[in-house]
């Protein structure tokens, strides 16, 4: 598993985050020399969880 990413922050400098513990592993956090605070959170499990309660077809919420 990654336990490091990289990415430019708004002020151009590029920032490194790590991996925040946890029970899914799944943000990473890191600090810009700028002042910026960055957290950065996959979601496609989520997207996906949201995605089981909507009927695609009809468009109907599966709970109402």
């Amino acid at each position: 598993m990654q336990t490091k990413t990289t990415i430019k922050c708004l002020c151009g400098r590029e920032v490194t985050l790590e991996i925040e513990g946890g029970q899914y592993q799944n943000t990473y956090r890191g600090d810009c020399e700028c002042g910026r605070k960055w957290c950065l959170e996959e979601l496609s499990e989520v997207l996906a969880e949201i995605s089981d309660v909507f009927d695609n077809d009809s468009g109907k919420n599966k709970l109402s």
